[in-house]
């Protein structure tokens, strides 16, 4: 079987994900704009769309992706499979956390200096400083800065579980069930507990769902490839219909649906596409290379575009100018993170990264 890929050493990369990971951004992007626009300190306006609506889903699609991306890496480059856990986590930290940290440490001296962008449910002190500054999981997820931070947790804890598989498949299989039963009978039976919410979220049911999702990419054909575009188009659009009807908690079942969604979207990802236009394709792959750095910071410039409008009156024109505005704003910032303190970090943290392995292996 073929896959559409470019090698970029020692890593085999699939650009089609990489548009994914851009479009689930901008999907998270578009939520948070409709969020902004039903605030009642800002425009106090009715939901746009079911879709933006539902954008927070962006994340389950960010999840799934992050495993699928780790057991690809893991599965198709030999030089991957050689790497040391510490060296693989290594990586990973210095993937996440530079930009992370610069919009956090702004974002906590915004909020320290004037009160905007703090906390309600918690003040500013040396304890949430360092919770933040670690990404530490708790309870409270509003204490994140930047707000959408909490999703960095659940991340950080499923690399630390996989990077057992650099050390030994049969203890991090073991984990990964372990973790997995853990979260999904916690979340099936309804059970209270002081634990964490990352630690035992249902949504870290993903990133298992997402090494499965690409084992069996690795071995269907394109033509089940192109009925799992078809079928993950209905059942996405049936899913965001059930969800927009539903009143307060969200169905299991709709959970259920929009899981083999996006199983079934990323595994359609895998097939070999013929040409698409030049544009289109620099397009969903500059959102998918900035996707990273356009979560962390776009919420913050919605807020302030929002703020900004307010104070000028804007009426019916609203959510269009709030809109053009925040996704223009929020990828301009994002390109200028990327290529400023994204991009040399993680070249940085390869080159030093790499030859730590190679002198831990003897490959001097």
């Amino acid at each position: 079987m073929k896959l559409a890929v470019d090698k970029v050493a020692p890593i085999v990369r699939l650009h089609q994900v990489d548009w994914a990971r851009g479009l689930a951004a901008l999907w998270v992007v578009l939520h948070h704009v409709d969020i902004a626009i039903q605030k009642e300190k800002y425009f106090s306006l009715d939901s746009v769309s079911p879709i933006f609506a539902v954008g927070y889903r962006g994340v389950d699609l960010f999840f799934l992706l992050s495993g699928f991306v780790m057991a690809y890496s893991f599965l198709v480059s030999d030089s991957y499979k050689k790497t040391s856990a510490g060296t693989f986590i290594g990586r990973r930290l210095f993937r996440i956390f530079p930009v992370y940290l610069a919009v956090m440490l702004s974002l906590t001296a915004v909020a320290f200096a004037t009160g905007i962008g703090a906390p309600e449910s918690s003040p500013i002190d040396l304890k949430l400083f360092v919770q933040n500054l670690l990404l530490l999981p708790r309870q409270d997820l509003t204490t994140y800065i930047p707000v959408v931070a909490w999703t960095l947790s659940h991340e950080l804890l499923f690399y630390l579980i996989f990077a057992l598989f650099f050390i030994s498949r049969f203890v991090a299989w073991g984990a990964l069930l372990v973790w997995s039963l853990s979260c999904l009978t916690i979340w099936a039976l309804g059970i209270s507990t002081n634990i964490p919410s990352a630690v035992i979220s249902p949504l870290n049911l993903y990133f298992p769902l997402g090494i499965f999702c690409c084992y069996v990419a690795m071995t269907a054909g394109n033509r089940w490839k192109e009925v799992a575009l078809f079928i993950a188009v209905i059942l996405c659009a049936a899913a965001i219909f059930f969800e927009s009807e539903a009143t307060g908690d969200v169905p299991v079942f709709v959970n259920i649906i929009y899981a083999a969604a996006f199983f079934l979207f990323v595994i359609a990802l895998t097939r070999q596409f013929g040409k698409i236009p030049k544009f289109v394709e620099y397009t969903l792959g500059h959102l998918g290379k900035i996707s990273y750095s356009l979560y962390l910071v776009h919420y913050p410039i919605i807020i302030i575009i929002a703020m900004i409008l307010t104070k000028l009156g804007v009426g019916a024109s609203a959510f269009a100018l709030l809109l053009a505005l925040s996704v223009i704003a929020s990828i301009f910032v994002s390109t200028c993170t990327y290529y400023i303190i994204e991009k040399p970090f993680i070249i940085m943290g390869k080159k030093y990264l790499s030859k730590h392995n190679a002198q831990s292996n003897g490959l001097k």
